[in-house]
């Protein structure tokens, strides 16, 4: 997709991937207790094998028929030299870590690192907090967590069309402060109500954020190199995620819930501030920059 319309294209996957979580898991809760929980990895083992049969060497091929030549070429040109195990691994160490030596991409994979870190705060002890101040339990709780996922669902394909027609920069930063002010009026949530319209405004503007952010990283290095980046981009987030959930383990025993709210607020601000300073808003993918040490993306 080119980047006037991959806001909605990294927003319509992500909506997908929410509608999936929204309804995978009542669908596997009833699965399991119809058929036991092992049906379920069956079920996984068969959607694997159909997943590998359907990614054939055609489709591939069809994916990248544009720029599969250069990245053939760049492939040859890295691997002239010594082929062992070794000096691979220490090749593509260097090239990944010329993703920290560039100051934009560095900021993009901060960024990715502030994101990750906003939701996962929130959402670690998220029923924890629901079921001890508010007394929901079971079924009114997977109703609040139902009305949340449709939410991100909601603002996933809005902030994608948004962002495409606002600025993707704009969105992600207009979002991040919406989030935050979200979170400062946790103190007013006094009321299942009101915990409703907390958990379906915070989903909504965290997910608004989501594709035009990611759109934005898969312009900041070259096509050949988007794989390896947004690879190292999934790396940092499931790291920021780790270390953000055992910090909340922490939060939660000192001050319980508000803790979270005031980290995420900082995450919050810190993604805005990056995002202002770092990235200019791009209208064509022309103006990707080269870095060194093309990496070979197949």
């Amino acid at each position: 997709f080119p980047y006037q319309r991959r806001g909605r294209a990294m927003g319509f996957v992500g909506a997908v991937y929410s509608l999936a979580a929204v309804i995978g898991v009542p669908a596997g809760a009833v699965v399991a207790a119809r058929f036991g929980w092992r049906s379920l990895y069956v079920f996984f083992a068969v959607a694997g094998v159909a997943m590998a049969l359907l990614l054939t060497r055609k489709q591939q091929r069809a994916a990248s028929v544009q720029s599969e030549q250069h990245i053939d070429n760049i492939a040859m040109r890295n691997h002239r030299g010594d082929k062992s195990i070794g000096s691979e691994i220490r090749r593509q160490l260097v090239d990944y870590l010329q993703f920290w030596a560039q100051r934009k991409t560095r900021n993009g994979l901060l960024v990715a690192l502030a994101i990750a870190a906003t939701s996962t705060s929130l959402m670690t002890f998220l029923g924890a907090w629901l079921a001890n101040d508010f007394g929901l339990q079971g079924v009114d709780l997977a109703v609040v967590f139902l009305e949340e996922g449709l939410s991100t669902v909601v603002g996933s394909v809005t902030g994608g069309f948004l962002a495409d027609k606002i600025g993707k920069r704009a969105l992600v930063i207009g979002s991040s402060f919406a989030i935050a002010a979200v979170l400062l009026s946790t103190f007013l949530v006094e009321t299942v109500f009101a915990v409703y319209v907390f958990c379906i405004t915070g989903g909504l503007f965290i997910a608004m954020r989501q594709g035009p952010y990611e759109a934005i990283l898969t312009e900041l290095v070259p096509q050949q190199q988007r794989g390896a980046y947004i690879a190292m981009r999934s790396t940092i987030a499931k790291l920021a995620i780790a270390v953000t959930a055992a910090l909340a383990v922490l939060l939660f025993q000192v001050s319980d819930f508000v803790a979270f709210t005031y980290f995420s607020i900082i995450a919050c601000l810190c993604s805005s501030v990056l995002t202002y300073f770092s990235f200019q808003e791009l209208h064509s993918s022309s103006h990707a920059p080269a870095i060194k040490n093309h990496i070979p993306a197949k």
